[in-house]
């Protein structure tokens, strides 16, 4: 399970447009887990390892993936649109 987890999210982040520094957004983590509820209404719907997750909002939406750190801040890794869910044991992201 961990191998195709790591190989979705792989698969994600390369697929997807590449972020520049500027897109990397780091602060507290309960101001940036309110921030991406609050924003775009995602949730977290997967962890990737113990300080990575992959948060999403309804099918069509926005994802973003989230990695925490041991000092109390978070960081976004990679983000995009059209979410398409996860369905058992494979996982979807439509990238444009």
């Amino acid at each position: 399970m961990y191998q195709f987890i790591t190989t979705a999210v792989s698969t994600i982040a390369l697929a997807g447009p590449a972020m520049s520094g500027s897109d990397l957004v780091c602060m507290n983590k309960a101001e940036l887990e309110a921030a991406i509820v609050g924003w775009y209404g995602e949730k977290p719907v997967l962890q990737i390892d113990d300080c990575t997750y992959l948060w999403a909002a309804g099918i069509g939406g926005t994802w973003t993936v989230v990695r925490h750190a041991d000092d109390g801040t978070s960081c976004t890794r990679e983000h995009g649109q059209n979410w398409s869910g996860v369905q058992g044991d494979e996982l979807f992201a439509k990238l444009d």
